[in-house]
């Protein structure tokens, strides 16, 4: 007798899944919508906001291409500043 695993989804449920986390990645990839509103983010939020990872950002602020602000004991990048840099950038 062929026992079915408890742990198989039907087709519709699978599909569910897969909506509902392609729906949360397109969320999290509007970060121009996200931060709009607030100036000062975190090394996370940096790297979302400019498409690269928490590594990334940290090697740029060690090389001095990105200047943090130390507010207890986190860096905080201004958003304004990362936006002219970005502009003048060549």
């Amino acid at each position: 007798m062929f026992r079915r695993n408890r742990l198989s989804l039907k087709v519709s449920d699978q599909l569910d899944i897969l909506n509902s986390l392609f729906e949360n990645r397109i969320q999290t990839s509007s970060s121009s919508i996200r931060f709009a509103d607030r100036r000062w983010l975190t090394t996370k939020e940096v790297a979302l906001y400019l498409g690269r990872t928490a590594g990334a950002i940290r090697n740029l602020v060690y090389r001095g291409k990105l200047l943090p602000k130390k507010h207890l004991g986190r860096l905080l990048f201004d958003r304004h500043a990362i936006d002219r840099s970005i502009e003048f950038s060549r």
